[in-house]
């Protein structure tokens, strides 16, 4: 039951996320996977960064867990596991 409710909850909010995506702001998106070194020199480069950033604050659902900060702390940690 409390799935249920949880699964009602997003699914009303989806009208009101699309409303805060104007069309003109909808873009082709490009999908890289790097790993290891190659992903610890994208999370240094300071473009990288900033267009990082610049996502993160036009995002209104963004949270810090979707940051390039937390994401570098997180790379660091977990990256030999």
């Amino acid at each position: 039951m409390k799935e249920s409710r949880a699964r009602a909850r997003v699914d009303d909010m989806t009208p009101r996320l699309l409303e805060a995506m104007p069309s003109a702001t909808t873009r082709e998106l490009r999908l890289e996977i790097r790993r290891g070194d190659a992903a610890l020199d994208l999370l240094g480069r300071p473009e990288f960064r900033e267009a990082w950033h610049s996502l993160h604050q036009a995002c209104p659902w963004a949270t810090a867990f979707q940051d390039a900060p937390f994401a570098d702390v997180w790379y660091r940690s977990y990256r030999t596991r």
